[in-house]
């Protein structure tokens, strides 16, 4: 698991497999960003909902 985070006042944590992680902490390297939260950000910036989670999964680790 991953301390993404503070919401108003609340802890958020997120479970991550490692590979997600690895692949967190190298954009997190590229983008010279100082968090993985600021990594998650930025993906989920750019990222569209679609209705399936499974497909969303994979869209987010395209991104990354």
């Amino acid at each position: 698991m991953a301390l993404m985070g503070k919401n108003k006042g609340k802890t958020v944590t997120v479970q991550l497999s490692d590979e997600t992680a690895a692949m967190i902490d190298r954009k997190l390297k590229q983008w010279s960003l100082k968090s993985r939260t600021e990594v998650i950000e930025q993906v989920l910036g750019w990222y569209v909902q679609p209705s399936d989670t499974k497909v969303a999964r994979c869209r987010i680790t395209e991104l990354l």
